[in-house]
Formats: C-alpha cells, sequence, structure tokens
C-alpha cells in the first residue's frame, strides 16, 4: 500500500511507533479499513471544531454583523462541501470494497467493514446538518441585513420630507407670490421651523421613524 499526502498521516505514525499492537499488516484488508476507520475518525474531530467554530462566527453575527464574519462563515461553508464530497466518495469506495471485487474480504473484514461504513455515515449525516444550520445562519443574517436597510432608507426618506417643508415655503415667497400671509422676511423662516417641527413629531408618534 502506498500512500500520497502533503500533511504526515496520523495513523502512519502511530503505525511506525508501534501504538496499534493489534493491527496485522500482512492482513492488508483489515490494514486498509483499520486505516479508513482512522481517517473517520479525523473526519468527524475535524467537523467538531468547524461546528464549534460556526457557532462562535454566528453568535457573533449576531450581536453585529460584519464583512468579515460573513466571510469567514462562507469559508466554512466551502470546507463543509469539501468534506461533503471526500466522505461520499470515501463511501462508495467502501461500498465497492463490500462487494468483495477490490479486495479479499472475509468474515471478520465484513464486521469491521460494517462498523467503518456507520463511521462515514455518522460523518456524512454530521457534515450535512452542520451544512444546514449554516445556511440558516446566512439567511438570518441576510434577513437582518434586509431589515436594517429597509429602515435607514425609511428614516432618510423622512428626513427627505421634513427637508423638503423648507424649500417649499421659500419656494412661494422667492416666486413673488401675491397675497400671501405675512409677506417679512422672518416670517418664511419662523414657518418653515414650526411645520419641521410638527412634521417631525407626526412621524415620530406614528412610528415612521424609530
Amino acid at each position: 500500500m502506498i500512500t500520497l499526502s502533503i500533511e504526515p498521516n496520523p495513523f502512519i505514525e502511530q503505525l511506525e511507533q508501534g501504538k496499534i499492537r493489534s493491527l496485522n499488516t500482512q492482513r492488508k484488508t483489515e490494514f486498509f479499513l483499520h486505516l479508513m476507520f482512522s481517517i473517520s475518525q479525523k473526519y468527524q474531530l475535524y467537523l467538531r471544531q468547524i461546528e464549534a467554530e460556526s457557532e462562535r462566527i454566528s453568535d457573533r453575527l449576531y450581536k453585529n454583523i460584519s464583512n468579515k464574519g460573513i466571510s469567514e462563515m462562507m469559508e466554512l461553508d466551502k470546507s463543509l462541501i469539501y468534506f461533503s464530497a471526500s466522505l461520499n466518495a470515501d463511501e462508495n469506495t467502501l461500498q465497492k470494497i463490500r462487494n468483495g471485487r477490490i479486495l479479499p474480504i472475509d468474515e471478520e473484514d465484513h464486521d469491521l467493514l460494517d462498523d467503518v461504513l456507520i463511521e462515514y455515515q455518522q460523518s456524512l449525516d454530521m457534515c450535512t446538518i452542520y451544512t444546514s444550520i449554516n445556511e440558516r445562519v446566512s439567511n438570518g443574517c441576510n434577513s437582518i441585513l434586509s431589515n436594517n436597510m429597509n429602515d435607514i432608507m425609511k428614516k432618510l426618506t423622512v428626513i427627505t420630507i421634513v427637508m423638503s417643508i423648507p424649500n417649499m415655503i421659500y419656494g412661494f415667497y422667492g416666486m413673488n407670490v401675491g397675497d400671501l400671509p405675512l409677506p417679512y422676511a422672518w416670517f418664511p423662516f419662523t414657518f418653515s421651523i414650526i411645520c419641521c417641527i410638527i412634521c417631525w413629531i407626526y412621524f415620530q408618534i406614528s412610528g415612521r421613524y424609530k
């Protein structure tokens, strides 16, 4: 058996150090299944780390949504996609081995293979659950961002309406319109302030600006 990996393989290191005493390397099927079992445990370990990181990021996002937090959540989603693809490929390989056409399998190897398949199925279930949770968190963040944007637009609309009142009043008094009440310089200014205050109070009471 030849393994190619960029990073050191913990299972091979344990084998070299003699920590796995019950493993017989002459039984190639058993050796391979133990290797796959060790890999499945590593998958579950890393999936739990991803889940813990996801919880930390989601708690921070619900308190304060930031581009950094959203980017970190997207990176976790990408990692889960890679994990899911790898787990599916490994499970398909194990299913082919179960047919006995790739490696010779005896009764003891069948029991071990069933245990390994159960471990990979659990890892796939964990990956699916964590992916679903991350999707819900992302959807929740999008909803919060949409609500915040709506609130900002509503406030800007109210401010625009209030600020347009002085323009209308000064427009009438600046176009030489006849029969206007109190055609003095102080009246448009005072009347504009009063109208703005009344309009602002109305929007505050009606709940359109909060």
